[in-house]
């Protein structure tokens, strides 16, 4: 995710979709179709990992050593980002596409059946 997040040869970055998510790094923008989201730092790191790793199963502990270091996470406080980051992709009309809780493993983002 850092590599994604990160502009190392000062060009702008390839924007990453699935479904109808559009994220664009370099402008830290996301979009559900035409309708930008507002998510903090953590939503959008967070949703950025699981579209650059869409369909699979991505653990909590992924997560974590994905985001950046800045304040101590826990397994809870990811679970709660991710409540906050559903919520916000379905106001902004996101269909079709999920993120799916892996019972005992984590969460992938899949599109919906």
């Amino acid at each position: 995710m850092k590599v994604i997040l990160k502009d190392r040869a000062g060009k702008h970055l390839k924007a990453l979709h699935y479904g109808d998510i559009t994220i664009q790094p370099d402008q830290r923008l996301a979009k559900v179709g035409n309708n930008a989201i507002d998510l903090n730092r953590r939503q959008f790191q967070i949703l950025c990992h699981f579209v650059a790793n869409a369909e699979s199963v991505v653990t909590r502990d992924n997560l974590i050593a994905a985001l950046d270091k800045s304040e101590e996470m826990i397994d809870r406080t990811i679970d709660s980002h991710i409540s906050h980051l559903r919520t916000k992709l379905r106001k902004a009309g996101l269909s079709g596409v999920q993120i799916s809780p892996v019972y005992g493993l984590g969460y992938r983002l899949e599109k919906k059946l």
